[in-house]
């Protein structure tokens, strides 16, 4: 499965189908001009995150809406922009157990880059450079 970083740099001229593990990092409810409500999205993964606006009378609006923020989904759209944002159309939107991603949920964790052996050798470096034992004992 693609990441989101990795939907971004698909061409902008082309729909591509698509379908994600995400977080729904947060949903905001506003309401237009005209007096209509709608919701913000903003869904991400490890690499990224993108934002999707719900209108109340797209299908997904109440599904969304009701989710809470940290949820896990299953998301299927098509890669699309608006004003030179990436800003996919959403066909369909599944809650998805932490249990039924195995690998996957890996791709929804942000981590470092850095390599955490490396990071942590470091640390013990550095731990072992401090003169006084029980300060470096209390670092330890």
């Amino acid at each position: 499965m693609p990441s989101i970083a990795e939907l971004k740099t698909l061409p902008a001229d082309q729909h591509v189908a698509f379908t994600i593990p995400c977080v729904l990092r947060r949903h905001t409810r506003k309401v237009a001009r005209n007096g209509s409500p709608f919701l913000v999205l903003e869904l991400g993964d490890r690499s990224g995150s993108f934002q999707v606006v719900c209108f109340e009378d797209s299908p997904l609006y109440q599904q969304v809406g009701s989710l809470e923020e940290g949820s896990i989904l299953r998301v299927q759209g098509e890669t699309a922009y608006y004003q030179n944002r990436f800003s996919p159309k959403l066909n369909a939107v599944e809650p998805v157990a932490e249990s039924e991603l195995g690998a996957e949920m890996e791709q929804l964790v942000p981590v470092s880059p850095e390599d955490p052996e490396v990071l942590w050798r470091e640390f013990r470096e550095s731990v072992d450079t401090i003169a006084r034992s029980a300060l470096r004992e209390t670092v330890a």
